[in-house]
């Protein structure tokens, strides 16, 4: 089955690890080519089966390289960012520090985030096309303490939420305007 994947011939490596699979059930390893070799004959596509597979990985080896790539990557192609996230910070810890894949991953993760909130603020008022939303240290936790407090409390009014993030937002203009004079 690898032998097929390392020769760019998938579909004939998802019929191996069919097969090997049913031999080797639980071996993380073989679960999570066998998730990669699917994804790649759908068209990178890891819902369905990939994933279940490469969870399948992760229940065997909680610290399976490729399953929590697998499994982060498939989050951050539903928009489910925070949990990307989470999956890249496991990988990230197996990997050696300042390697190249570590910068990958810190990378992967900074787009999860930068994409996360973007989505998060959109929730509360729609943000133009080409509008970028930086992370500053904190902001991220108040705006999800807003959040959070207004769908616990019906009575909170809309307009209410989108003032306060709005000042939140205006803070963040002046503290980032502030440190653009400095430099």
């Amino acid at each position: 089955a690898r032998s097929y994947a390392v020769m760019n011939r998938h579909a004939d490596a998802v019929k191996a690890y069919e097969r090997v699979i049913q031999l080797v059930p639980n071996d993380p390893d073989l679960l999570a080519d066998y998730a990669d070799a699917l994804a790649v004959t759908s068209g990178g596509n890891l819902s369905g089966k990939p994933l279940e597979l490469a969870k399948r990985a992760l229940a065997a080896d909680p610290t399976h390289w490729k399953a929590l790539a697998l499994v982060g990557t498939e989050a951050f192609n539903r928009k489910d960012y925070k949990t990307a996230i989470a999956y890249w910070e496991k990988l990230k810890a197996t990997a050696p520090l300042g390697s190249p894949i570590a910068q990958s991953i810190d990378s992967s993760i900074a787009e999860a985030r930068e994409l996360g909130e973007r989505v998060g603020l959109q929730k509360v008022f729609p943000l133009q096309d080409g509008v970028r939303v930086h992370a500053q240290h904190g902001l991220d936790e108040l705006i999800d303490e807003v959040l959070i407090g207004a769908s616990a409390n019906p009575f909170v009014p809309q307009a209410e939420i989108q003032r306060v993030v709005q000042a939140l937002l205006i803070i963040r203009a002046h503290v980032e305007h502030d440190r653009q004079r400095q430099i």
